[in-house]
């Protein structure tokens, strides 16, 4: 059996999505709840990595976490489609 270097299959695991055009979501506090009246835009170019746990924050079908800033999105598997594309780590 050969050696297993658990950091580069960690990496071959990760997937990271780009924005490809700006689109504007609900905005949410830390633990979850719906901010009334507020929302962000989430902006073009910005880089995502995809929660594979199956956790959520507010059901979502997919959990993204930013790689720049610690924010996270949820979104339908059709925005991911239509908002986003995937790029290599």
């Amino acid at each position: 059996m050969g050696n297993c270097n658990y950091q580069e299959l960690e990496v071959w695991l990760i997937k990271r999505y780009k924005c490809k055009k700006s689109f504007c979501v609900d905005k949410y506090d830390a633990d979850g709840f719906l901010i009334e009246n507020s929302g962000i835009v989430i902006d073009e170019g910005k880089v995502y990595e995809i929660d594979k746990s199956g956790y959520t924050m507010i059901g979502g079908a997919v959990h993204l976490d930013s790689v720049d800033d610690g924010s996270w999105l949820e979104i339908t598997n059709e925005h991911l489609e239509e908002y986003f594309n995937e790029v290599e780590v």
